[in-house]
Order: structure tokens, then C-alpha cells, then sequence
């Protein structure tokens, strides 16, 4: 895509909501900054057209595909055939696509994170994550990456789902006390479908996953490595609770609150509504940081 001037902080407010724009689901006010802002700036206008033309072939190959598993292909192929190569932060055009793909397939077929069925290939699951991981502060990477990777891009099926002695076993002994602060609070209509430890870029990670008909929440608990804190990131505390200050950032539809302790860097990710994810993490902050605190002794 273009070279849009990420420095410029307009530029980086209408590419944050560019997305939501096209797809007309943006509060008035914001779109007509959006408005305003691109008749102004031929990058940002480059952009918002290009993202238009994706999002009308992309939205043709789903609805002209009889099923969901024969979508990557279509649409992959659609795209070699009409789009030159060009870079954005240094990423192919296919693979910013294939990021749109992701956004395009829940807003036509309503299927939320059945994106997680799409079955890419390792490569496009890393370019995608590389893609978006790009555009969040640093400290917040850690826990995107293993909530894509580990949560997005996995199959879910009832059937399958572990018992909650398995999922004890799974988080092993350090961490299987935390099953029961996280149960208590997990929000109305969804369960916990998930409760593991998993690796991912070589890296180990806590990983509880909670599902409902239509959204996905990860908390993801990674111990910190050499000079990891919030601290020091760009990022400012969007509330103090409990003594722990939560830091927030987003991208696409990803919404991402996160705080640390001595040792850990605890992440709520989901898409659910900005408000919705930060009032969970301060229901979970408190007893997740307690316990932690104790095996940091």
C-alpha cells in the first residue's frame, strides 16, 4: 500500500479508523474528520481508495464462493492477477490483503472468528500477524502475537473442548491456581474453551482462551525477558486499579489492555467494544496480579 507519513498524528488517526470508515461503521464526527483529513492528504487518499477496492473484490469472492474453505484460494487468486506488487512498513500488498480478507470476511458472512477455519498457510498466518503487530507499540506485541496465533488461527470444536482437569494439567503446577481466579469472572454467553501453556517465536506463554457464538477473549501471561515494562514504552496508563496501572492500545479489531508485576506481562485481548475488554481486565487484574505476586516471592 502507499507510504502513508506514519510520523504525521492525523495520518496515524485516519489509518487507525480508516478501516471502520470504509466499512461505514464509525461514529459521524470521525468520519467527517476522515472526510476532511483525506482531501487534504493524497497519501491517506491513496490509501482509503485502495482499501475500497480491496474490500469490493474481496467482498465479491466471498459472496460468489459456495463455501468458506474455498475462499483464500479465490481471493488469492483475484489479487495476484489485478494488484502490482507494492510494500507498506515493508510488507507485500497480499499480505495487507489478506489482513482486509480477515476484516471483510466477519462483516459479510457474520462468522466473528471463524476466520480461524480459513486454514492459510503458516506463512500468511505470520505476515498477517507481522502486519498488524507493526502498527501497536512494541510491549503490546508480545501478547498479540500468541492471541492471534494461538486463538484466531485455531479450530474450535465443543467436542474437543478440555475438561477442567485437563486444563490444570495443561497450565501445569505453577500456574493451574489461576483456573479459578479467571473461572468467576468469565462475562455472560461465553465459557472458557481454553486454559494452556504454548510456545510461539520460540517464547512460552499462559494462555487462557473464552469463546462465545461470536467473539474470542484471550488472556495471555508471558514472564517478562531482560528490559520488558510498560514503563518505558510509548504507552500511558488508561487507569490505576488495585495498585496496578492498565495500559491499552488497538489495532484492526483487536483490543488490547495489559499491566505488569514483578516478573509477567499480562494481556486481555479481544474483540469485543474498548470499554467492555477494559472493565474485564479491572474484574481480572487484582486476583491474575495476587497470584502472580506469590510465585514471584
Amino acid at each position: 500500500m502507499s507510504n502513508v507519513p506514519m510520523a504525521d498524528s492525523s495520518c496515524r488517526e485516519a489509518l487507525r479508523q480508516m478501516d471502520a470508515y470504509v466499512d461505514d461503521h464509525i461514529d459521524p464526527a470521525a468520519g467527517t474528520g476522515i472526510a476532511a483529513h483525506v482531501e487534504t492528504c493524497p497519501s491517506c487518499r491513496e490509501e482509503l481508495e485502495l482499501r475500497r477496492q480491496l474490500r469490493s473484490r474481496l467482498k465479491s469472492a466471498i459472496d460468489s464462493s459456495p463455501s468458506i474453505p474455498h475462499l483464500p484460494t479465490k481471493v488469492l487468486a483475484r489479487i495476484r492477477a489485478s494488484q502490482p506488487k507494492a510494500t507498506w512498513f515493508g510488507m507485500a500488498r497480499l499480505f495487507v490483503a489478506l489482513g482486509a480478507m480477515l476484516i471483510i470476511t466477519i462483516g459479510v458472512t457474520g462468522v466473528a472468528y471463524e476466520r480461524g477455519h480459513l486454514r492459510f498457510t503458516r506463512k500468511m498466518q505470520q505476515s498477517y500477524i507481522a502486519s498488524i503487530s507493526s502498527r501497536v507499540a512494541s510491549i503490546m506485541r508480545v501478547g498479540l502475537g500468541d492471541h492471534v496465533h494461538c486463538g484466531v488461527f485455531r479450530n474450535y470444536s465443543k467436542a474437543n473442548e478440555p475438561s477442567l482437569e485437563q486444563m490444570e494439567s495443561d497450565l501445569g503446577p505453577a500456574y493451574k491456581g489461576l483456573l479459578p481466579v479467571v473461572e468467576p469472572h468469565v462475562p455472560h454467553d461465553f465459557r472458557v474453551v481454553l486454559g494452556h501453556r504454548c510456545k510461539y517465536q520460540g517464547r512460552q506463554f499462559v494462555h487462557f482462551t473464552m469463546k462465545s457464538d461470536r467473539q474470542l477473549i484471550s488472556i495471555v501471561i508471558a514472564q517478562k525477558q531482560d528490559g520488558e515494562t510498560f514503563r518505558t514504552s510509548t504507552l500511558v496508563p488508561v487507569i490505576e486499579h488495585g495498585g496496578l496501572a492498565i495500559y491499552h492500545d488497538d489495532v484492526q479489531r483487536f483490543d488490547i489492555t495489559g499491566f505488569e508485576t514483578r516478573g509477567h506481562l499480562v494481556y486481555l485481548i479481544s474483540d469485543a467494544p474498548a470499554n467492555d475488554n477494559r472493565q474485564l481486565m479491572i474484574t481480572l487484574a487484582p486476583g491474575i496480579g495476587s497470584y502472580l505476586a506469590k510465585l514471584e516471592v
